[in-house]
């Protein structure tokens, strides 16, 4: 993020502009994968703002009303899914967003494998936008 940013509590940053979808994720792991989904989708025209959000239990006003300019909102979690910052944002935003994260007991191995296993990878995250503008 750029040194300019300020955090606002309960205030998403923009770190890729997008009109179609949004997708809130937080930490350099989840916020790569879903930065490289957004450039993927960009080459299909699909348009994905991709917003760093480190906020697990405050969501602002205005941040709600922001999410709920998209087509469909996309929460990333890195762990449990249940009680998780997505279901803050689910609450918030309505029937619009869907929610990734862990449903099981977390997979070994490297990186890139075990986001691949539990779909937060990029090509995952990609085709979870793909199956929500259908």
């Amino acid at each position: 993020l750029p040194d300019s940013d300020q955090l606002k509590t309960g205030v998403g940053q923009k770190v890729h502009d997008g009109t179609d979808v949004a997708v809130v994720a937080y930490g350099p792991t989840l916020l790569k994968q879903a930065y490289l989904a957004a450039a993927a989708l960009a080459q299909q025209h699909i348009s994905v703002a991709v917003y760093n959000f480190p906020w697990l239990n405050t969501i602002d006003e205005a941040f709600v009303t922001a999410l709920s300019n998209y087509r469909a909102v996309l929460t990333l979690d890195n762990h449990y899914v249940q009680l998780g910052q997505g279901v803050m944002i689910k609450a918030a935003v309505g029937s619009q967003c869907v929610n990734l994260g862990l449903t099981a007991v977390p997979s070994c191995g490297q990186n890139d494998e075990v986001l691949a296993h539990h779909q937060l990878d990029a090509a995952s995250i990609q085709a979870h936008i793909q199956q929500l503008l259908a």
